[in-house]
Order: C-alpha cells, then structure tokens, then sequence
C-alpha cells in the first residue's frame, strides 16, 4: 500500500480499534516511514513491533500497533 493510500485511513483505523486491539500495518515502503509513523503517533496510535525487509531494491515496513496509553 502506498503512503498516499494508507495515510487518511488510519484515523479511522484508530478510531475503530477496540481499547485492548491490535493494529497490522504492512507492505508499507521505509522511505514512507517518518511520515507513517507521524500519522500513527497523531491518531493515538503506538508500535508495539516493527519489521522491515529488502525485496528486489526495496525496503518494506511492517508495524503491530496498539492504541496508546
């Protein structure tokens, strides 16, 4: 998913996720990652776990959210 894609749902993922729920965000590019992770901080939002891996030149991230405390 491109940052231009995930960037305006995820208020509203924030704001669906129940008090104890977990949040899986991947496929997303690491050079997209600053401004994801704005995004995330700013719906209430905190990374409970982070993944990146290479595939064919690219860098891709993964994150397990939760809402924040």
């Amino acid at each position: 998913m491109i940052r231009s894609e995930v960037m305006p749902l995820i208020p509203g993922f924030a704001h669906a996720l129940a008090p104890e729920g977990v949040l899986i965000l991947s496929g997303l590019l690491e050079a997209d990652r600053e401004a994801i992770e704005l995004q995330l901080v700013r719906s209430g939002l905190a990374v409970v776990e982070e993944r990146s891996e290479a595939d064919a030149g690219d860098r891709w991230v993964g994150y397990r959210l939760r809402p924040a405390a």
